[in-house]
């Protein structure tokens, strides 16, 4: 499956993280402002214990220091919640996150979020940039990406349970949301699309993802697709499946544009699940690295493995891609320990 190496497989290295601990959550928002790394919020999904804990706690991860700064922000901070989406205005120093959810265990009471929020370094402070009532409304994982002075969003599951493949332009000088192009049928609807948080020229690219089926099935998406963001056109990028990245079916995964290419780190299988151990779901935790090449449209998949991890985000600082949060998985016959959750941050440094 794939091209197996090339001379610029990527390094993978864990880095014990100085100062604050980022406490075991799966996708907190995250995005990049010079050296620094910030993340807001995310959530533990306890399986085995049955309960679930949703943070808006902010930190501030240096780089170069491989320190972990937990901030303490003054303002309106967001509400706690996880699967949202994070993108950083590096001309402003600022920090966004729009949308994600938050539930109780077994999805009871679940919420939906359509704000969004601009964290201000300068300030160390939140406000509201954008009420719910305006833009895409609520959106659980959508993608979000940063063009020529605007923030992206794509996608996502909404409030009803809706797919959508929609894009939304936020203009970061107005402070107001535009729609580029509505929901269509150039490529199936999604949410939980795996991609990097900037772009390429305006050009960006997803993976797979899910769709939410009737029943509250959800059903894994095949396939990259390729998304335009000053026009809003969106095509399926045409891959055989024996080459792309497990089938064009990887999702839950850690990604980030390095040197005009797309690095994919671990992620969900969608083959050999295992149940028990208190999971709703099967889960197949993964620690490969692909690689996707716009210029050629290719994938190649490196043999250098990392930690197994899903749930996981990444932003790029300086070249090198960040890995923080998620969770592996073990489980044998109803023998735990089930979630192995990671605390460490994964660095991939292309050679």
């Amino acid at each position: 499956m794939g091209t197996l190496g090339t001379p610029n497989d990527p390094e993978i290295s864990r880095i014990e993280v100085k100062g604050d601990i980022l406490s075991p959550r799966s996708t907190p928002a995250a995005a990049t402002l010079g050296r620094f790394i910030y993340l807001f919020g995310g959530g533990y999904d306890d399986y085995l214990g049955q309960a679930v804990t949703v943070y808006n706690d902010t930190y501030a991860f240096d780089t170069q220091a491989g320190e972990m700064t937990r901030l303490d922000p003054s303002g309106d901070l967001p509400s706690p919640r996880f699967f949202s989406a994070g993108a950083g205005d590096e001309d402003r120093n600022d920090f966004y996150v729009f949308g994600g959810s938050a539930y109780d265990h077994g999805f009871a009471n679940l919420r939906v979020f359509g704000d969004l929020y601009r964290y201000s370094v300068a300030g160390n402070s939140w406000s509201l940039a954008a009420p719910a009532e305006v833009g895409p409304g609520p959106r659980v994982r959508p993608n979000l990406w940063v063009h020529a002075g605007a923030i992206y969003a794509f996608g996502g599951l909404d409030e009803r349970f809706r797919n959508h493949n929609d894009l939304w332009r936020f203009d970061l000088d107005q402070r107001r949301w535009e729609l580029v192009v509505g929901d269509s049928d150039d490529v199936e609807p999604r949410y939980e699309a795996v991609s990097g948080n900037t772009s390429r020229d305006g050009r960006v690219y997803a993976i797979g993802g899910e769709t939410m089926r009737s029943g509250f099935r959800p059903t894994l998406i095949p396939g990259t697709i390729e998304i335009d963001l000053e026009s809003g056109a969106m095509r399926p990028v045409t891959i055989d499946r024996a080459d792309d990245v497990s089938g064009g079916m990887r999702h839950q995964s850690a990604a980030g544009e390095i040197g005009g290419e797309l690095y994919v780190y671990g992620g969900d299988d969608p083959h050999n699940k295992v149940m028990g151990c208190g999971a709703p779901f099967g889960q197949s935790p993964v620690g490969e690295t692909w690689v996707f090449s716009p210029d050629t449209e290719t994938w190649r998949r490196s043999p250098v493995q990392g930690p197994k991890l899903k749930r996981s985000v990444a932003s790029v600082a300086s070249g090198r891609m960040h890995v923080f949060g998620g969770y592996d998985f073990e489980c044998d016959d109803g023998i735990g320990p089930g979630q192995i959750w990671n605390t460490d941050v994964i660095v991939i440094s292309p050679r």
